[in-house]
């Protein structure tokens, strides 16, 4: 539920931090979040969230009322590549691929299909995933709508009682659809086309569109309306990703900062300390997760000038090209959040065409005291 997005799994993999909360506290999701520097995702309920370890194991807090607040006993020992909580159940993706979920089950939203996964999410008695081999498909509460068709499917998400996905098409346009209905039972489908690379669903369907590399916007769509509208999100254009929809508010990322807007009644948009260092941000129900890198905060020497940018992106063969006016290490991560490679350099330009299987990756660029962010789909 409340799924991030995100371009696959990708948004919301990051490389390890803390985690921070602020909102509704009412069930402890706020004040009971795990200690820790080692978290890589988080994913928020209705009033409880679960995170996932760098050593792939899951913690849970927040209600406990159909046994959605903890990692059951026979999951201790398990190990996940990603996580989805939903309404009042948990679903996740375990190191083989395969899934398994806990917590409500009345309209049969934890029993998963078999085969092997690369992306989940969860909603209020409903169920979606994105297979390895592209498809789609949903259980529980399924809207009586089919599973949308075909197999070059790279995301899923949902919200309280619709699916969302984005499918990447072969002239470097992406089509965003959703399907499923609002609280009042009425059906909103969309089916848009543009430059999107990162979806999520809430009270609006929401995505970044990219006009260029590392330019991009924040769209909303209104399904009541049936248009596109500004729900309090930037107007100008950036460099956004992780972007994260509830059915109150949403947030997205730029340069590490936390950028929110929606409904800020129970304080879920009132950041807590400083507004830096953010690696993935997650909204729930009136309040937010996010994971913040370890030492955000601390001064000293000046921030280096870092450029990034994925030229050809998707494609079969991307290239990487950056500039840096100070030693750096370029870094790739798989959809588990796993290093693919990790090299250094020195000041100047940079272009580098990495080899890789088909696939969704991050790629990051690191300085001291500054890193840059870049999403990568392999075809």
């Amino acid at each position: 539920m409340f799924k991030f997005i995100t371009i696959l799994v990708i948004v919301s993999v990051s490389f390890a931090g803390h985690l921070v909360g602020w909102g509704s506290d009412n069930y402890g999701q706020v004040s009971n979040i795990p200690t820790g520097e080692d978290f890589i995702q988080a994913s928020c309920g209705s009033c409880h969230a679960i995170a996932l370890r760098s050593d792939s194991t899951l913690v849970a807090w927040g209600n406990n009322g159909s046994g959605q607040g903890v990692v059951p006993a026979d999951l201790e020992d398990e190990t996940f590549i990603f996580i989805a909580a939903g309404a009042g159940h948990n679903v996740a993706i375990k190191a083989d691929s395969t899934l398994v979920a806990w917590g409500l089950n009345d309209d049969s939203q934890c029993d998963c299909p078999t085969g092997k996964f690369i992306d989940i999410a969860a909603g209020v008695k409903h169920s979606v995933g994105l297979r390895s081999d592209g498809s789609i498909v949903t259980w529980g509460y399924t809207f009586g709508d089919p599973d949308p068709i075909g197999y070059l499917w790279i995301s899923v998400t949902s919200s309280r009682y619709r699916c969302a996905a984005l499918r990447w098409l072969n002239n470097n346009t992406s089509v965003f659809i959703t399907w499923g209905t609002d609280d009042d039972g009425i059906l909103y489908p969309l089916g848009y086309f543009g430059e999107f690379i990162e979806i999520a669903d809430g009270e609006c369907a929401s995505a970044i569109d990219s006009i260029s590399p590392g330019v991009s916007y924040i769209r909303e769509w209104d399904y009541e309306s049936n248009q596109w509208v500004n729900n309090g999100q930037p107007n100008q254009p950036g460099d956004y990703h992780g972007l994260t929809r509830s059915e109150t508010h949403g947030f997205a990322i730029e340069d590490g900062e936390l950028i929110g807007w929606g409904d800020n009644e129970y304080g879920a948009l009132d950041i807590e300390g400083l507004n830096a260092g953010y690696l993935s941000i997650n909204a729930g129900h009136h309040f937010s997760i996010g994971i913040q890198e370890t030492g955000t905060g601390i001064a000293g020497s000046p921030e280096p000038t870092l450029n990034l940018s994925v030229l050809a992106n998707p494609s079969a063969s991307p290239m990487i090209q950056f500039t840096t006016d100070t030693a750096v290490e370029l870094s790739i991560y798989d959809i588990s959040g796993r290093t693919v490679s990790n090299e250094s350099y020195g000041p100047g330009d940079h272009s580098v065409s990495p080899m890789l299987s088909t696939g969704i990756y991050l790629v990051r660029l690191e300085a001291v005291n500054q890193e840059l962010l870049a999403r990568l789909v392999a075809l």
